[in-house]
């Protein structure tokens, strides 16, 4: 069975920690996904290119790879990261991080980071449960809203399906920033912490306690 879940960057091992600043990228949080096997392939696109670490997380080696910028092309018939699609063995100590560069949102460095142990390895990279008891519907509902809309479609999203309005609505953020799932800034802005995006991986997606309204 696959797991993945979201690991603050400061929080890795050290030798993960190293490999994926020598990628270049600056994002806070990183997921880990668990699999047996991986391939080397990895599709570029218009101006992005994709970067693939190998890496040997007990001794720290670590093998960088590039694909073509704009994917495979006629040029270089041979780069595994453009074409070879064959699953390999995760070695034993062995991580595949996986990002890229480049693209339409011109961002800065390699973004999109993402990191592939085997099933026995994940559970040492991950912190001891917090012991906390779920939250309610509601408030599982209003943390739902933060990985797919933006700030303004939050709190109508958490009233059509889940009955959430007005002050309700804040105080469920309190109760979401009291246990460390979100975070609120001097500005009142709120955003997903990777204890939220860990709680929603875990716990699933809330089911509506109400049927959306219909104009």
């Amino acid at each position: 069975m696959t797991t993945t879940r979201h690991i603050a960057v400061k929080d890795l091992p050290e030798t993960l920690r190293a490999a994926h600043d020598s990628m270049g990228c600056y994002e806070r949080d990183v997921s880990v996904t668990t699999a047996d096997t991986f391939s080397a392939f990895s599709a570029g696109g218009d101006g992005m290119r994709a970067i693939v670490v190998l890496l040997d997380m007990e001794t720290g080696k670590a093998e960088h790879f590039s694909g073509s910028w704009g994917g495979a092309n006629p040029w270089s018939p041979g780069n595994a990261i453009d074409r070879d699609q064959r699953e390999q063995p995760i070695p034993v100590n062995g991580a595949v991080l996986r990002g890229y560069q480049g693209g339409r949102a011109n961002r800065r460095g390699v973004w999109g980071v993402s990191i592939v142990v085997r099933p026995d390895a994940i559970a040492a990279l991950l912190p001891a449960p917090d012991g906390a008891p779920p939250l309610d519907p509601a408030t599982h509902g209003v943390l739902d809203c933060f990985p797919r809309l933006k700030a303004f479609a939050r709190r109508e999203e958490a009233a059509h399906y889940f009955g959430v309005h007005g002050a309700d609505y804040d105080a469920a953020l309190e109760v979401l920033a009291a246990r460390g799932l979100v975070k609120i800034n001097k500005a009142g802005a709120a955003s997903i912490t990777t204890d939220g995006k860990n709680y929603l991986a875990s716990h699933g997606t809330p089911k509506p306690t109400q049927v959306r309204r219909v104009y």
